[in-house]
């Protein structure tokens, strides 16, 4: 199977039968290689301006254009891609638009892939994507990196899109993410009867401030059956992932064609397994930590089974009861999120029929634990560094700043946590080049408040389930 090796430290999950099989095997084709967006940089437009930036020091590279300062362009580290995008990066794809010219865009991955010791994961949160900057800042400067008319013609429906959503994208940290922002950014310049772009706005836009979000790990979605923290969508995943994806589809027949691919897609996703925890682990405190997960996490998180494996049972939790930051929840339940439901509801009947089916919950789905290991910084909004501190408020920073983010060696895989340092100030007294890379809490939605059970269990017993969840 394509791509099992870098999803996971094993095979896709056992398929059913060859069908499924094949299914899977189109889904991790989609991801990596097509085109479900409908626009991007000319290719040789992006070259161009990824050379030219090479002039500038990386830190200002960095600070100013992000997604320039990646390293697009070098062989892929994951199996299965076409020619055209062997030597580009997972988080991009290289495919032929509509207008005939070979483009580049993000693909999932640029979200939904991340690599820890130099192994990338498919399906794991990207907590080092850096959104806090306004993307017009580079886009703004590709039109003097094109040659000829096609270039400019297929640039100008690219930056038609991202020109839109700009300033609905921008977080305060690095490794947060805008998706659901970005996503009704794009609804309110599409017609829910046809889903035809718009020179205008038809609705009231999102608010330029928003809560962030800790993209979750896709293996999750094999038992929790829900999307999302605050478990809005039960069915129908497929659709919601291309109202999201399709930035630039020319109208709603455009994104209904990916209705298919994107049931395969959502196959492979379900097959994906969790990765196993790549270091020895310590066999009596696994076993201690088991009794101790039975008592204090098994209520929320799945009983677990005398294997050691997890029967999880979806569970919400109250805002009230778990206390962690709401806005989140605030905004999915509240008018934000109305007037976008509203839009959703005529948009899918126009398209598919049928409604969206929606849920509303006052609080959060208690998600399954399994690769927890693999998913710092934790919490919905990535606030805390480390699954320590998830079990310890008392020892969770106030600030903290991210460290090796650039260089690629931010992960404590022994300890599951993000390598940081603790700091004595936030966002608002740290040097501009810095202060991304600071997780304030006292920001709105960045709270690292709430999910205090673990703060009755002793220094052994905490140390005795982390040992053991790193198995799950």
């Amino acid at each position: 199977m394509p791509g099992c090796k870098t999803a996971s430290s094993g095979p896709l999950s056992q398929v059913a039968s060859a069908e499924d099989a094949a299914q899977i095997a189109r889904g991790y084709d989609t991801l990596v290689n097509a085109n479900y967006v409908g626009c991007g940089v000319p290719l040789e437009v992006m070259k161009r301006a990824v050379q030219a930036t090479t002039i500038i020091p990386p830190a200002i590279a960095g600070t100013f254009f992000p997604l320039a300062a990646e390293k697009v362009f070098k062989p892929s580290i994951i199996p299965g891609r076409n020619q055209d995008n062997a030597g580009i990066v997972p988080s991009f794809n290289v495919f032929v638009t509509s207008r005939g010219v070979k483009a580049v865009n993000f693909s999932c991955l640029s979200c939904h892939g991340e690599a820890i010791d130099g192994r990338y994961i498919i399906g794991l949160g990207n907590r080092s994507r850096d959104f806090t900057q306004d993307v017009r800042a580079f886009t703004n400067l590709l039109p003097a990196m094109v040659q000829t008319d096609k270039e400019r013609q297929e640039l100008a429906v690219f930056q038609k899109s991202m020109n839109a959503i700009a300033p609905y994208m921008q977080t305060k940290t690095v490794g947060v993410n805008p998706a659901i922002n970005l996503t009704y950014a794009l609804f309110a310049f599409r017609s829910p009867d046809d889903l035809k772009w718009q020179d205008s706005q038809i609705m009231d836009p999102p608010n330029r401030e928003f809560p962030p979000v800790r993209v979750p790990a896709w293996w999750l979605l094999r038992d929790k059956k829900v999307m999302f923290y605050s478990a809005e969508f039960s069915k129908h995943h497929n659709r919601i992932m291309t109202l999201a994806a399709g930035l630039c589809m020319d109208d709603g027949e455009s994104i209904k064609a990916l209705d298919a691919p994107f049931r395969d897609v959502e196959a492979y996703i379900r097959a994906l397994p969790s990765p196993k925890f790549p270091l020895p682990t310590n066999p009596d405190l696994v076993h201690a930590g088991q009794a101790v997960y039975g008592r204090a996490c098994a209520g929320c998180h799945g009983a677990a089974k005398p294997d050691g494996t997890i029967e999880y049972v979806k569970t919400i939790i109250p805002i009230s009861d778990i206390g962690t930051d709401r806005w989140l929840m605030v905004q999915q339940t509240g008018a934000v999120h109305q007037r976008f439901r509203a839009w959703g509801e005529k948009a899918f009947l126009k398209m598919y029929h049928e409604g969206m089916s929606v849920d509303l919950h006052q609080g959060y789905i208690a998600p399954p634990l399994a690769g927890v290991w693999a998913t710092a910084p934790y919490f919905h909004n990535g606030s805390v560094p480390s699954l320590e501190a998830v079990l310890n408020s008392k020892i969770r920073p106030k600030y903290w700043r991210k460290l090796g983010v650039v260089e690629g060696t931010d992960y404590d895989t022994q300890h599951a946590a993000v390598k940081f340092s603790q700091e004595s100030h936030g966002q608002a007294q740290t040097l501009p080049l810095l202060k991304r890379y600071v997780y304030d809490t006292t920001l709105d939605g960045y709270g690292n408040q709430g999910h205090t059970y673990g703060d009755q269990l002793s220094d052994q017993d905490r140390q005795a389930v982390m040992e053991f969840v790193k198995t799950l």
